[in-house]
């Protein structure tokens, strides 16, 4: 990149910012084994996400300073809401078999996969271009929801794992369905003083009653879909959680099994006026001067919907604030 104010440090770790008082004077990072130092003419703007914002404040002295203490981590600013305040989507794969209907399935076999992949390469057409998940929407968790609170995407394959941990592709459709408003917060905070040790991670996933009834809700009401008399010519049985998961303990069981990550984790440096907040409305560190965190851990509840847009937003609005000097 041809950009006189703009160098690119590739595989480089950040390991903490110094500071004098409470200002920002420097960066350091370890790049092939060696201790960079960076001094700061400007201003420290820390983008490393949900997970590593917040450890690399802690490694530089910022956060609960009991924490800092037990760390043998020096307290620069006591921020008890570093790492605090994590929060995610949760999602459930529900699926079922097909007929007399095209699936992934059947146009993956190793002719149709022949097909397909000539028709990408020549024409850019066929099943390659298109994305996993065709179909998405949202809806309400129950009737008395006052906007929609789902969202649910549809891919058309479905598999099992198999001894080996191989998928088993079935000619059939999954529904990935994820309750949109969690109630349950989560942590992330340093394991070590090593920073390239990963940081314990405590999502805490369903951990309130309203979680866990609203997830087992919008899994029933995908069963549902499914069961849907406009797709009963197409409709060859459940596949997950089966017909076996006939009550919502049954069903919970199953959301336990097979629930992941949707890779939407926010809220680890909020944004407020709180003790709990991090950075105020223009993204500095709260205390501190010439740091700002850009990133999704800076919202304060998680958006009902996808966080990538948000994440750009947030970035934007960073670039105005130091170009006006805000």
């Amino acid at each position: 990149m041809n950009r006189p104010n703009l160098d690119v440090q590739t595989n480089a770790l950040s390991t903490r910012m110094e500071f004098e008082g409470k200002k920002a004077v420097a960066l350091r990072y370890r790049q092939k084994g060696q201790e960079v130092r960076v001094e700061c003419r400007g201003e420290i703007i820390l983008c490393g996400g949900t997970i590593n914002s917040p450890q690399l404040l802690e490694l530089s002295g910022i956060g609960d300073g009991e924490f800092l203490q037990k760390m043998g981590i020096e307290t620069v600013r006591h921020l008890p809401g570093v790492g605090e305040n994590l929060q995610d989507h949760l999602t459930v794969n529900t699926q079922c078999s097909l007929a007399d209907v095209p699936t992934f399935h059947d146009e993956l076999k190793p002719l149709g996969m022949v097909k397909n992949l000539a028709k990408l390469a020549f024409k850019r057409k066929g099943l390659l271009i298109h994305p996993a998940s065709q179909v998405g929407a949202f809806f309400r968790s129950s009737d008395d929801a006052e906007r929609p609170d789902a969202q649910i995407h549809f891919t058309p394959a479905a598999g099992e794992p198999d001894e080996k941990g191989r998928i088993n592709p079935l000619p059939g459709t999954t529904a990935t369905v994820c309750y949109l408003r969690p109630t349950s917060r989560g942590s992330v905070h340093l394991r070590a003083r090593n920073p390239e040790t990963h940081p314990i991670i405590r999502a805490n996933y369903l951990n309130t009653d309203n979680d866990i009834e609203k997830t087992i809700a919008v899994v029933q009401k995908t069963r549902e879909i499914f069961r849907a008399p406009s797709l009963k010519k197409y409709y060859r049985g459940e596949l997950q959680p089966g017909p076996e998961a006939d009550t919502d303990e049954k069903v919970l069981e199953h959301i336990k099994r097979v629930a992941e990550s949707v890779y939407h984790p926010v809220g680890t440096c909020k944004m407020g006026k709180d003790d709990m907040a991090v950075v105020d409305d223009r993204l500095r560190v709260r205390g501190l001067e010439n740091v700002r965190v850009a990133d999704g851990s800076i919202m304060p509840t998680i958006l009902s919907g996808n966080t990538n847009a948000t994440c750009v937003l947030i970035g934007e609005r960073c670039a105005d604030f130091i170009l006006n000097k805000e």
